[in-house]
């Protein structure tokens, strides 16, 4: 059973993160050199902001303060800022704006241990910022001695308010008691050495001093590129992995076979990568490295069939439109002829002459003439020049007069004939995505395998594939993934067999169209043969491998 794409999309492990950002690492290296751009033109663009430094000292404004109270230095931090302190401020310096946005203006870094505040402020010019960060600190020492002030005199103004009433007192004493006159006497003298105090402490306020008068700015502090350019680059490497996660997670295809196998949950049978050079797969010699892997595959497929009696039918399809199960079906063909040989290929993909042209067979009567029993299994049956052992059935002259008998009874008795003929009889059915062709051929074969190209075949094509194979009961053993074939398939790989021309001959390849797998094919291999490709008679050129 095929489960969803987009909830089995959910669970990346982390090589899965890095194959995204090798898919879509142009995006990311797009992002980041925007981000880049960006902070180079903010620095650029924006206008230079001065900051200037002033540090001050914080006291208690009395000594009775001292003993009265410790000092926030937190709160004082806080209170640099307040619009009381911003308002004098603005005085000092003269300035036009209001206290709020000169106080936006002002930062305040307090130092707990010995009661320092660092008083910045920002300004357009180095001279407006070093007129503010003085003008602030001036302005919250006036304000502090102010407040201090005003305290001592409240202090002094208590105590003589404490003395009048003691003299208050003392007159309604009569003199015959002298002890609580002595009592009275003895606070007024305590009250008037506090008041003494007091009136020294209110004229020796002191709320703190500036240890560091505001320094002059040597330069702008903002946009700094030091700043800006390693923080655009940062921001745009972010948004660049950002963004091409969510395009690749909104990208619908299949590009490896490790996505079909986590994704859909079906089996994987063989995964191509794609060649150095070139994309394009043809006829693969059993020497080379993906040949030696359809071997594999091929050893599996018997395997799941058994090794008892009986013949055996193998309906090869693609999930997408294209020629990959066409060249898939011509290699598993040629594979199971070198391991097995009594084997025959059905051309049933009507309109295609992919799978022909692979294994250099020329066009003429096939699969058509026999549903229309025009002609007889042994007038149409040929062998493969490039693969001798290898028996085809082509598509036939009439196709379109039998497009419908492939899903009828007459292609199934055929294909039940057949069996006496081969041990393997591998069709070459059409794509699952052109209707139900492939379901009726996958109902009366012994298993089915689905071909999916890596970056065009998409998961709902492989899913709706594999349900129609499901539907009819059809054993679907698993998908065989290629590169997407967008280029003519390759030819035959050198070898000794016979040549032979093709009234409709496929396009011609391009120069230096060779995969990785041609490095390793030998010249001297004698199970294949070259043969010729070149532009069929409309001129269509690779349009002709679709018929």
């Amino acid at each position: 059973m095929v489960t969803d794409p987009m909830s089995s999309r959910e669970s990346l492990e982390v090589a899965d993160y890095a194959g995204i950002l090798r898919r879509r690492w142009w995006i990311v290296v797009a992002a980041a050199a925007a981000g880049l751009a960006a902070a180079a033109l903010a620095v650029v663009v924006l206008p230079p902001t001065y900051v200037s430094q002033a540090v001050v000292l914080v006291t208690n404004p009395t000594e009775l303060d001292r003993t009265a109270m410790r000092i926030s230095i937190d709160t004082e931090a806080q209170r640099v800022r307040s619009v009381e302190v911003a308002r004098r401020a603005q005085q000092l310096m003269g300035s036009s704006e209001s206290p709020v946005d000169l106080a936006e203006n002002v930062t305040v870094t307090a130092t707990a241990e010995s009661a320092i505040l660092q008083i910045d402020h920002e300004g357009p010019s180095a001279t407006k910022a070093q007129q503010g960060a003085r003008a602030f600190a001036t302005a919250y020492l006036d304000n502090r001695r102010e407040k201090g002030l005003q305290r001592a005199n409240g202090q002094v103004n208590n105590l003589k308010a404490q003395l009048d009433e003691l003299a208050q007192q003392l007159k309604k004493v009569p003199a015959s008691e002298r002890a609580e006159r002595e009592i009275i006497l003895g606070q007024f003298e305590a009250l008037g050495g506090k008041l003494a105090d007091a009136k020294i402490s209110a004229l020796n306020v002191a709320s703190g001093e500036i240890i560091m008068d505001a320094s002059f700015p040597e330069g702008p502090s903002s946009p700094s590129p030091m700043t800006y350019l390693p923080g655009g680059l940062v921001v745009g490497l972010m948004l660049g992995v950002v963004t091409a996660l969510l395009i690749d997670r909104a990208d619908k295809r299949v590009r490896s076979g490790h996505d079909v196998a986590r994704v859909l949950k079906m089996r994987v049978l063989l995964d191509v990568p794609p060649g150095r050079r070139s994309s394009a797969l043809g006829l693969l010699s059993a020497r080379s490295r993906i040949g030696q892997r359809f071997h594999e595959l091929c050893h599996s497929l018997t395997a799941i069939l058994g090794s008892g009696p009986g013949n055996h039918v193998i309906v090869v399809t693609s999930a997408s439109p294209g020629m990959g199960g066409n060249i898939v079906a011509a290699n598993i063909a040629a594979t199971l002829t070198r391991i097995e040989s009594n084997v025959l290929l059905v051309n049933a993909d009507l309109e295609s002459r992919v799978s022909m042209g692979l294994l250099g067979v020329q066009g003429g009567d096939g699969l058509a003439e026999l549903l229309l029993q025009d002609r007889t299994l042994d007038e149409v049956e040929v062998s493969s020049p490039v693969i001798p052992r290898l028996r085809i059935i082509p598509a036939g002259r009439g196709t379109e007069l039998v497009s419908e008998m492939l899903q009828g009874d007459r292609m199934s008795r055929l294909v039940n004939s057949l069996r006496n003929r081969a041990r393997f009889i591998v069709i070459d059915a059409p794509s699952t995505a052109f209707g139900a062709d492939a379901q009726a051929l996958a109902e009366i074969a012994d298993i089915v395998v689905l071909t999916a190209e890596a970056h065009d075949t998409r998961y709902d094509q492989i899913r709706d594939g594999a349900r129609q194979m499901e539907r009819v009961g059809a054993p679907l053993v698993g998908v065989v993934v290629i590169p997407q074939q967008t280029e003519a398939p390759m030819p035959p790989p050198r070898g000794v067999g016979a040549v032979q021309s093709m009234p409709q001959p496929l396009a011609a390849p391009s120069e230096g169209s060779e995969t990785e797998d041609d490095e390793s094919v030998a010249e001297d291999d004698p199970s294949t043969a070259v043969f010729s490709i070149v532009k069929d008679m409309n001129g269509s050129g690779k349009s002709a491998l679709k018929g």
